[in-house]
């Protein structure tokens, strides 16, 4: 049987997914202690790094392999995301929106103080 390329790399994402999650489960925990059975501090913000393939495009509508959807989700913010408890569509830059209706027009309205990337208002 011979798999997609596609399902090659979905597999292959995957796999390294649980092996990172693997590996930093194996880690030493390299947090200050106050000794036996005594109170820790918090751990220190970290780093995660990702291997991943060069993406064809940074262009978000051009994401099609996993590496290229989730460079796009690290550098872009959405107009609207996903409540993760309810996958209830969620305000993110955009504050409202509404349709005409036949939902082939949509206005989106921008929140307050957003901005791009480089410090100007939206």
């Amino acid at each position: 049987m011979v798999m997609s390329r596609r399902l090659c790399s979905h597999r292959l994402l995957a796999l390294t997914a649980a092996l990172t999650l693997v590996m930093a489960g194996c880690t030493k925990d390299h947090s200050p202690s106050t000794g036996a059975g005594g109170p820790t501090s918090a751990p220190t913000a970290g780093i995660l790094r990702v291997g991943i393939e060069r993406p064809q495009s940074l262009d978000p509508a051009q994401a099609r392999s996993p590496s290229e959807l989730l460079v796009a989700e690290q550098l872009f913010d959405g107009l609207t995301g996903y409540d993760a408890a309810t996958s209830v569509v969620v305000p993110a830059i955009a504050e409202s929106w509404t349709s005409s209706p036949d939902q082939t027009n949509w206005r989106f309205n921008l929140r307050a103080g957003a901005k791009f990337a480089n410090g100007r208002e939206l």
